[in-house]
């Protein structure tokens, strides 16, 4: 999303110059980390592109022909806030929406420098995210948007990648269940040493052994309405917001977050939320 948000520093008077776009991806981490050739790069991504989604598009063409593939993707869980942006540029794409249980997340993101490092915040957070792309997937339509449960693809991985291949009309091949030479993953150096690379199923987060019962209270209170709409049942029985907290709330997805911690400090006072008319 960098290069779009810039995309006006590419642009001439007959199109998109592909060697000034060329020049900036050889010195962005994420594209060095797709290992293509420089001399390559260089030769091939000149003359002028007649919009910058085409400029793209030849961008990762050449990414798969480096590595002798036909097709391509792009796993960027940002992109989820820009779906029906991508859409509209990309027409041929499709989007492919893997939800995990948003308890489990919660304990990532409190980990991430960007994300609230309250849980109040991390359920917002995350809860804002999965409903607008959902709501994104929707205006789509099954035939350019899917969603996948993590758990349900940690469990039966052929079937659920066999749905995928037919999604994308991809032929299914068993070497798809392979998971060992993670070398071929574009990752930069900082990604290799989160651990992202670890099999699925083995992060090691847990919020059934790793959240206390009033944390518990604070995410389902704030993300339970979302947990519900993609499967996931409360541990915890409702509970209504009070007229102070709910507006409190609602100022959060307005604003983005800044006002996070008045909520965290309503929970940590050690009483539930009053009931009351959200």
């Amino acid at each position: 999303m960098s290069f779009w948000r810039r995309r006006e520093r590419y642009e001439r008077e007959h199109g998109v110059d592909m060697a000034a776009l060329a020049a900036d991806l050889l010195r962005h981490e994420r594209f060095l980390a797709w290992n293509v050739d420089e001399e390559l790069v260089a030769e091939r991504l000149t003359g002028t592109a007649p919009d910058f989604a085409e400029a793209i598009r030849r961008v990762y063409a050449l990414y798969a022909e480096s590595h002798s593939k036909r097709r391509y993707g792009d796993k960027t869980p940002p992109f989820l806030m820009h779906i029906r942006m991508l859409a509209e540029q990309f027409p041929e794409s499709r989007f492919i929406h893997l939800v995990r249980d948003g308890r489990d997340v919660m304990l990532s993101l409190r980990d991430q420098p960007f994300a609230p490092s309250s849980f109040s915040g991390v359920a917002e957070y995350w809860a804002g995210r999965v409903r607008r792309a959902r709501q994104a997937g929707e205006r789509l339509g099954p035939g350019r948007y899917r969603e996948l449960r993590y758990e349900d693809l940690v469990a039966d991985p052929e079937r659920e990648l066999r749905r995928l291949c037919e999604f994308v009309e991809l032929g299914y091949r068993p070497e798809m269940l392979a998971y060992g030479d993670t070398s071929g993953i574009p990752l930069t150096s900082k990604m290799r040493a989160s651990g992202v690379v670890r099999p699925p199923g083995s992060s090691g987060r847990n919020w059934r052994t790793q959240m206390s019962k009033r944390q518990l209270r604070v995410v389902e209170t704030v993300a339970g309405d979302q947990l519900e709409a993609f499967g996931y049942r409360r541990s915890t029985s409702p509970t209504p917001f009070s007229k102070a907290t709910a507006g409190t709330v609602k100022a959060w997805r307005r604003t983005g977050g800044r006002v996070t911690g008045a909520i965290s400090g309503r929970f940590r006072r050690g009483s539930p939320p009053r009931t009351g008319t959200v």
